[in-house]
């Protein structure tokens, strides 16, 4: 959410204060209400000077500390906030807090766990700044404090000697003034289709509307549902999390991608549920809608649903009302035609009357 610039308060070695945070933050312009050092925030500002404090005698605390940001979160995506996070020129450092100070013994693993979870969904989302992104945990247990480095989906011990390198190892990038030029959901445009595996093992978050649109369809009272948007609407991440969701409850769940994707089969093909594109290695038709009348299934769901014609329109509803427990739902794209406007406008409104 801001800002802090302590470059000139760290030409002094002796303690940062809170008063310290408070004269030297710069809250970002799309965020209207004022910053509050109340609550959890007020918990956090604690660790994060604990933080700052180990290195206040040691010669580099000035480039470790001088510019980074506090608890900025992406607006619309709920992803919760980042802790700590100081963009370099050619790496970002995230460190996000946990507090165990007043946690029973035993849920120290239990933190990591949880530690670890976010670090991977922050690490993701930091590869839109194309650099090194290097995701850290501080858990801090009274006075003692634990860091670890998220390394190939696991967290490993690390020192002070390495937060320092790893805080100083690249100049400070002042290029950046708002984070939230940069880090938003529109420059991030998460989607399965080009966020690879990390989508399959759920390391996105969705928006409220999204999350709506979920709430809605998982109930399965109808027998067809749409989902449509523009591009980068999150569309396709909606229906991988449906999939998701349906698979988990044990139904018999397929994804169709209409379009030649053979690495998105490739990534998919060992998860709950399958997925099917138009050229997908191993099918006897590839290349044709039909292969889905091959299928057993309790629901399917079809991406990029205006490349339907009427006749496979038409030959889908037949094969859902085969079975009683069948459901489909179409996932399409309401500025896209394959073939001309007219006939994209055709197809939609085809599907619309056919599922009203």
């Amino acid at each position: 959410m801001v800002k802090i610039t302590l470059k000139q308060r760290l030409f002094f070695n002796d303690a940062i204060s809170m008063d310290d945070i408070e004269n030297n933050y710069t809250l970002d312009e799309k965020y209207e209400k004022e910053f509050e050092i109340k609550g959890k925030t007020e918990l956090e500002l604690k660790q994060l000077i604990t933080l700052i404090n180990k290195f206040i005698n040691k010669s580099l605390r000035i480039p470790a500390f001088e510019s980074f940001h506090f608890g900025y979160k992406i607006p619309q995506i709920s992803c919760g906030d980042f802790d700590f996070l100081k963009i370099n020129k050619t790496n970002v450092v995230n460190i996000e807090f946990k507090d165990i100070s007043l946690a029973n013994t035993g849920d120290f693993e239990r933190i990591k766990n949880k530690l670890l979870y976010q670090l991977k969904i922050r690490n993701n989302l930091l590869s839109i700044f194309n650099r090194e992104v290097i995701s850290i945990g501080f858990i801090l247990n009274k006075t003692d404090l634990y860091f670890y480095r998220l390394e190939e989906d696991q967290l490993n011990e690390i020192n002070t000697t390495d937060i320092l390198s790893f805080l100083t190892r690249s100049a400070t990038d002042f290029s950046i003034s708002m984070l939230s030029d940069v880090l938003n959901r529109e420059s991030l445009n998460i989607s399965p289709i080009n966020s690879g595996s990390t989508s399959v093992d759920k390391l996105y978050d969705l928006t409220d509307q999204q999350q709506g649109a979920i709430n809605k369809i998982i109930k399965l009272d109808s027998r067809y549902y749409i989902v449509k948007g523009g591009a980068g609407t999150g569309k396709s991440l909606v229906a991988f999390e449906l999939a998701n969701i349906f698979s988990e409850q044990g139904k018999n769940t397929i994804l169709f991608f209409l379009a030649q994707e053979n690495k998105l089969y490739e990534q998919y093909d060992r998860k709950l549920f399958k997925v099917l594109t138009l050229s997908s290695n191993g099918d006897d038709i590839p290349g044709r809608f039909e292969k889905i009348y091959q299928e057993d299934f309790n629901v399917l769901i079809i991406d990029e649903a205006q490349r339907l014609t009427t006749k496979q329109i038409d030959r889908t509803k037949r094969l859902i009302e085969e079975k009683d427990d069948r459901h489909c739902i179409f996932v399409f794209d309401y500025e896209q035609n394959m073939v001309s406007d007219e006939e994209g406008i055709i197809i939609k409104q085809y599907l619309e009357d056919f599922v009203d």
